[in-house]
């Protein structure tokens, strides 16, 4: 298939990034995104968004200094529903992008790690 059939996507694969052509990439990429999900894009931008939960400090006693509460990130296992659709939706996103990437790319970014620990379901 051709450089130029593939960087122009279809309704379910999205386009793949050319060299010299981000701009037209990057219209395309957002109006494919848009068109199979509109929380796609705020995914994106925002980055995802991980779920914390607080663990109780403990008070100062005798033979130990005060430990103050602290977040922590939930595990996955104790997401509610809402959680896990979210996950999913961030997931979603994130194979889209990934295929939207040339290999040479996605490989120097495939090196890099990312923030969230609950990015990908176990």
């Amino acid at each position: 298939m051709s450089n130029q059939l593939l960087s122009m996507g279809s309704q379910i694969k999205p386009p793949v990034l050319v060299a010299n052509k981000y701009q037209q990439w990057k219209t395309r990429m957002i109006q494919f995104l848009n068109h199979k999900n509109r929380e796609f894009m705020t995914i994106i931008i925002e980055g995802p968004k991980t779920p914390m939960i607080t663990v109780k400090g403990q008070p100062a006693t005798d033979s130990s200094p005060k430990i103050p509460d602290r977040d922590i990130p939930k595990p996955v296992q104790f997401f509610t529903k809402k959680q896990k659709d979210q996950l999913k939706l961030e997931e979603e996103a994130l194979i889209y992008l990934t295929m939207a990437i040339p290999n040479d790319i996605y490989n120097r970014v495939d090196s890099q790690r990312t923030k969230s620990p609950n990015l990908l379901l176990s």
